[in-house]
């Protein structure tokens, strides 16, 4: 009977130490789990986060290589209209200087009145431009015509004016003192020039296109270069 119950304990004890073992496997393989759970998760999210901010990049790029094209589209779109333009600022400058030098070649004195610059008031015979442009007296080849100033050669006149030269300031000129206007005529580009020098029956300031070549060929490749 002593040995049944020596038995029958031990068959117990076996059994309690199976099931505890039983119970840590079974809690050591789900601990196990969670922590894969928990590293997949985490994992997940740092690939997330570098695909975030990887997108991100990507975008900013974008952004700056679109603002950049705008900018050079814009640019570039500036340029044109510049380039588009009849008459500017720069040429009138490229026109000055070979005023310049094209006036000691012809032994004349030039001054430009229109756009002002600093040549005070013409005084041409009587007449001074461009106030006395309100008048609106002109012929060209004895035809009347009206004209009026233009900073950039567009207009609704028949001769838009964009620069106005004289060597009348000159003393050593006496009475044959020039008087040119620059101007677009019908879109082309033309010099006239005048050296009446007292009124005429029909009260008009008479203008012809200038028959100087060098003068006449400048300012056409100014205003067409």
């Amino acid at each position: 009977m002593k040995r049944a119950y020596v038995k029958w304990l031990i068959a117990v004890m076996v059994i309690i130490l199976l099931i505890g073992m039983v119970y840590t496997l079974e809690h050591q393989t789900i601990n196990r789990l969670k922590n894969q759970t928990t590293k997949t998760k985490n994992s997940g999210n740092q690939t997330t986060s570098k695909a975030a901010i990887t997108s991100n990049q990507n975008t900013q790029s974008s952004a700056s290589m679109s603002s950049h094209v705008d900018s050079r589209q814009s640019q570039s779109s500036d340029d044109k209209m510049q380039s588009t333009k009849l008459w500017s600022t720069t040429k009138l400058t490229q026109l000055d200087n070979f005023i310049a030098s094209w006036g000691v070649t012809m032994a004349q004195s030039y001054k430009r009145y229109y756009p002002e610059n600093g040549a005070g008031e013409m005084n041409y015979y009587g007449v001074s431009y461009p106030r006395d442009l309100a008048k609106n007296n002109f012929a060209v080849d004895d035809h009347q015509v009206n004209m009026g100033l233009s900073q950039d050669g567009s207009g609704h006149y028949d001769y838009n004016i964009v620069a106005i030269y004289s060597d009348s300031a000159d003393k050593n000129v006496a009475m044959n003192a020039h008087l040119y206007f620059f101007t677009i005529h019908e879109g082309r580009p033309v010099v006239l020039v005048t050296q009446q020098n007292q009124g005429m029956p029909d009260n008009l300031i008479h203008f012809k296109e200038t028959a100087n070549v060098d003068l006449k060929s400048e300012f056409q490749n100014l205003v067409n270069p």
